[in-house]
C-alpha cells in the first residue's frame, strides 16, 4: 500500500531516460547444428555407484545420425549458447554489448543494432536459426540511479514494501543487494557501483531491475514474445512506460491500495478500522500511513502497545516485534547523518526510478 505524502522528496525535475534491457534469455526447439560448429558437449552424467556413464538423449540430427549428449554449449564473446533437451537457448546483454558497463542506456537503432550482432555471432558458432522467431523466456528491464544515501540505507525500508502477486515473500538481503521474488517476477535492488570497474564506479549509484523469469511473465507483462517483437520502435518505447507502471502500481503499490485512509480521532481508532478491513495487513496499513504522511514516527514498543490496546494476537505480536528487532539491526546507526526515516528512503527510490 502507498499513500500519497505533502513530506519527503519530491519529483526531481529532469527528462525521464529510457529503461535499459539487461540480460535477455531466448529459445527455440527448430535449429540445425553444422558439422563442424564450434560447440562443445557436455560429458555425459555418470552412475558413481558403476563408473558407467549415463544414457543422454539426441541434441541434434546430423545427417542421418543423431548426436547424443547431455548438453552442448557455445560461449561467444556476446552470447552465452546451449543447447539441451532438443532446446536452443542464447544468453546475452544487449547493453553491454553496446556500451559495456556505462551508466547509459540504449536507443532503438542501438538495440536493434545489439540483436543483429548476436544473430551473427550465433550463425558464426555453426548454429542456423530463425532469429526473429526465438521466443522470449526472460528479459530484464533496470533503471541505474544516483541516491542521496549509501545503499546500506534502502534495504531496511524496502523490507516493509509488500509487492502485488508477492505479499508473503521473505525478501533475500545480502551485502549490496535487496531481492524480492517468486517464480514468474524478481525486484532485485543492488550498488552498481560497487560492482562497476573502477574506472565506471559512481558513488551512491543503485540499480533496479525487474526481471520477467519465465514466457509467460514475459508475454503477460511486457505483451511481446518473441526476439523480433524487440524490434518493433513502438514495442521498445512502451518498455519505459511498462516499467514504470509495474513499479507504481505493482511495488510501491502507488493506486492499488483498497482502503481510503481517513482522518481518526485516535491512533487506536485507525488501527481498528483498518483491522476490520483487512485484518491480516492492518498494522502494515497503519505503518504506511504514519510513515508515508510524515506522521510521528513511533518506536517498537509503541507499535506492541497499540497492538494489544487493539487487541491483536500474540503470535501476531510476537513477530512484528521480531520484525522490528530485526529492522533496527539491519538499520545503519555510523553514519553521521543519522537515522533517517523510512518514508523518506521510500519517496526517493520511487520518485527517482519513475521519473
Amino acid at each position: 500500500m502507498w499513500l500519497k505524502s505533502e513530506h519527503g522528496l519530491g519529483p526531481l525535475r529532469t527528462k525521464r531516460k529510457q529503461v535499459m534491457i539487461d540480460k535477455i534469455i531466448a529459445y527455440s526447439n527448430s535449429y540445425t547444428v553444422n558439422k563442424n560448429a564450434a560447440v562443445t558437449l557436455s560429458r555425459p552424467p555418470v552412475d558413481y555407484s558403476t563408473g558407467e556413464e549415463l544414457e543422454v538423449s539426441s541434441l541434434w540430427r546430423e545427417g542421418f545420425r543423431q548426436v547424443p549428449g547431455q548438453k552442448a554449449y557455445c560461449n561467444h564473446d556476446i552470447v552465452n549458447i546451449t543447447i539441451e533437451n532438443r532446446r536452443f537457448k542464447a544468453i546475452f546483454n544487449p547493453n553491454k554489448i553496446m556500451l559495456g558497463d556505462k551508466m547509459a542506456t540504449l536507443s532503438h537503432a542501438q538495440l536493434v543494432d545489439s540483436l543483429n550482432q548476436v544473430e551473427q555471432a550465433i550463425l558464426s558458432c555453426g548454429i542456423q536459426v530463425v532469429f526473429d522467431d526465438l521466443k522470449l523466456s526472460r528479459v530484464d528491464l533496470c533503471k541505474d540511479i544516483q541516491t542521496i544515501h549509501n545503499f546500506n540505507r534502502y534495504p531496511p525500508a524496502l523490507k516493509l514494501i509488500s509487492p502485488v502477486y508477492m505479499p508473503n515473500e521473505v525478501p533475500q538481503i545480502k551485502k549490496g543487494s535487496f531481492q524480492l521474488a517468486n517464480r514468474s517476477r524478481q525486484y532485485n535492488f543492488y550498488d552498481k557501483g560497487a560492482q562497476s570497474n573502477q574506472a565506471e564506479r559512481v558513488p551512491n549509484r543503485v540499480r533496479c531491475e525487474i526481471r520477467f523469469m519465465n514466457k509467460e511473465s514475459v508475454t503477460n507483462s511486457l505483451e511481446i514474445s518473441t526476439l523480433g517483437d524487440l524490434k518493433d520502435p513502438q514495442v521498445f518505447t512502451t518498455l519505459s512506460q511498462t516499467y514504470k507502471d509495474i513499479l507504481e502500481e505493482d511495488f510501491f503499490r502507488s493506486k492499488k491500495s483498497k482502503i481510503k485512509v481517513e482522518d481518526f480521532d485516535s491512533d487506536v481508532g485507525l488501527l481498528r478500522s483498518l483491522m476490520e478491513v483487512r485484518p491480516n495487513k492492518a498494522i502494515d496499513d497503519f505503518l504506511y500511513y504514519k510513515l508515508l504522511t510524515g506522521k510521528q514516527p513511533f518506536s517498537l514498543e509503541d507499535v506492541v502497545s497499540l497492538m494489544k490496546e487493539c487487541s491483536s494476537g500474540r503470535t501476531t505480536i510476537y513477530n512484528r516485534r521480531k520484525l522490528g528487532q530485526e529492522l533496527l539491526k539491519l538499520t545503519p546507526s555510523n553514519e553521521s547523518t543519522g537515522r533517517i526515516s523510512f518514508s523518506v528512503l521510500l519517496q526517493e527510490l520511487r520518485d527517482k526510478l519513475t521519473s
